[in-house]
């Protein structure tokens, strides 16, 4: 298990980030400022970036705060109008945020800039990086203590000391390291932050390097044997490795009236292995979620060329331990896996339902390859638990024999951890263990988890192409994305929500607020929040959105509830 690293650097510094544009010349010196537009394309917008240093670390960057402000109150009267009188608080937060509570001498017009700068034998400084419309009238906002410094319109400021603003100035360097299409994300979004990772390693590498040296030795002593210690400290080794191969993140943030929506840009280091296998994959268009029931309560689908990322995989398995999984991987990829999609529901004749189909260019190659893992998963000890698997006869669908299995689990080791996974286990699957079906078409491997015979048949109906249909509610999402990746996923919040709560009411995992049958009660409209994570060269560009519906429908669940029968 990982353990918190020391309080340097502070997580807040590590999970932020930030974005911009390249420069152009610095205005003049100026006490009284007049305000400018917002506009991303004006040249006032790349100064202002330009002015960072390269030894940043994180940056934030909001475009137009009266204008993000606006938006961000009309999503929330759209999504839960009940909360929009809360928004008139938001000008007085955002001043807080920046140690202005009054926002006295800020031009609320122009992008804000907060800076976050890594030091190695002292703790993280951060550099407020303001426009103002008076520099009197700032300073005298933010009170004694802070340090000043004036740079054309903008004014940077902290409470670190003033050695910290001598590198802020013409020709920062912290624009260079971030990657190609950060400047759209800066115009495009109400919020745009960076990391650059590089330059974090550089300064916290060596607390890292211990942090996670330590969770290796920890690990070590509380794997139940070698194997289980080795595939461990094997999983730290390649975060190190990402980590090492990381170039600089940029995420941009927005909202409208009908959605909240994000998207991020992470590029990795030039000939590194990520950036190998990034190379092959080009966009697709996700058919094969044509292939699965309508209405789950999740999807996930992946496309692309799998070869290189199959043998990636297959080099990282190396242990005794990890042979049947190697086994599979390396199954996969004789086989020409095209595509995989699945899709999961909470609740139903079983705890958990789901279906996933994996297409392949060669059946006949997979078949076999995926019996003899489920013989070799027989018996397998892992961390002090041991898996079987039986087989339980076969059902026919539609033309397609599905063979069926049983698998459970049960504890080989008397401790704390095997007991609570036995029982977390049970829980879910409950005493009879958890049943799942496996058969083939002629293009794909069909797995079924949990359900009853209905659940089934509307499995192979979709999978075998017998059924047309359309998922009206994943369509609608979709269409706030792009069309093509190499990743979607989509989840119906309030469903899981509703279905969670009601499931851990009913096994009694905590004294119940409301009896289960109120619980799925409520009537809630199927919606989705969603995202597509697609590759371009050496990066991964992720766009996810959450519609104004879907948040309405979890908070009206929760006032449902709350309202009692009323609700119901």
């Amino acid at each position: 298990m990982f353990r918190p690293l020391p309080s340097r650097p502070p997580l807040a510094l590590l999970a932020a980030a930030l974005l911009f544009v390249p420069a152009l010349s610095v205005p003049a010196h100026g006490q009284e400022l007049p305000p400018t537009g917002g506009d991303a394309a004006d040249p006032f917008v790349a100064d202002a970036a330009t002015l960072i240093p390269a030894d940043a670390g994180v940056v934030v960057r909001i475009k137009d705060p009266d204008s993000a402000l606006t938006h961000l109150t009309a999503f929330v009267r759209n999504a839960a109008p009940q909360y929009a009188p809360q928004m008139i608080a938001g000008r007085g937060l955002l001043g807080m945020s920046v140690k202005n509570a009054t926002l006295s001498g800020v031009n609320l017009k122009e992008p804000w800039y907060i800076v976050g700068i890594p030091r190695e034998n002292a703790e993280p400084a951060t550099v407020y990086l303001l426009p103002a419309a008076n520099v009197q009238a700032m300073e005298t906002g933010l009170g004694p203590g802070i340090k000043l410094k004036v740079i054309g319109t903008y004014v940077a400021y902290t409470d670190a000391g003033e050695e910290v603003l001598e590198a802020f100035g013409e020709g920062g360097g912290f624009v260079k390291s971030l990657p190609e299409g950060a400047a759209e994300i800066a115009a495009d979004h109400d919020v745009a932050l960076a990391i650059n990772v590089p330059r974090l390693l550089e300064v916290y590498g060596d607390q890292l390097e211990e942090g996670l040296a330590g969770a290796k030795d920890r690990a070590a002593e509380s794997a139940p044997n070698a194997e289980t210690a080795a595939s461990q400290a094997q999983a730290i080794d390649a975060l190190v490795g990402l980590l090492k191969d990381s170039g600089s993140t940029v995420v941009g943030f927005k909202a409208t009236e009908e959605a909240l929506s994000v998207k991020k840009l992470s590029a990795f280091k030039p000939n590194s292995r990520i950036a190998a296998v990034l190379a092959k994959q080009s966009p697709k268009s996700f058919d094969t979620l044509a292939r699965l029931p309508e209405g789950m309560d999740g999807y996930i689908a992946m496309e692309g060329d799998f070869q290189p990322l199959l043998r990636l995989v297959q080099s990282m398995l190396t242990t005794e331990e990890q042979a049947p999984q190697r086994e599979i991987v390396a199954a996969l990829a004789k086989a020409g896996m095209t595509a995989t999609a699945g899709g999961f529901q909470l609740g139903g004749e079983s705890l958990l339902t789901g279906a996933q189909v994996t297409t392949v260019k060669d059946v006949a190659a997979a078949k076999p390859a995926i019996e003899k893992y489920l013989q070799a998963a027989d018996g397998m000890e892992q961390q002090g638990l041991r898996t079987t698997i039986e087989e339980a006869g076969t059902m026919e669908v539609g033309g397609i024999t599905l063979q069926k299995y049983v698998t459970d689990l049960e504890a080989v080791e008397d401790t704390e951890q095997t007991q609570a996974a036995v029982k977390a286990f049970r829980t879910m699957f409950g005493e009879a263990g958890q049943e799942q079906m496996i058969g083939f078409t002629d293009d794909a491997v069909l797995q079924i988890n949990g359900g009853g015979d209905a659940f089934v048949e509307e499995v192979v109906s979709h999978a075998t192409g017998a059924s047309d249909h359309t998922n009206e509610a994943l369509t609608t999402v979709g269409a706030m994305l792009p069309k093509q990746g190499n990743v979607f996923g989509a989840i119906d919040l309030a469903s899981v929500a509703q279905a969670g709560l009601a499931m851990a009411i009913e096994k009694e995992m905590f004294p119940p607020l409301f009896p289960a049958e109120q619980v799925r009660g409520v009537q809630i409209e199927n919606s989705y929040a969603a995202f597509v994570l697609r590759v371009e060269g050496e990066t991964i560009v992720v766009e996810g959105v959450i519609p104004a519906e879907q948040v309405r429908n979890v908070v009206e669940f929760g006032t449902a509830l709350q309202g009692g029968a009323q609700g119901f």
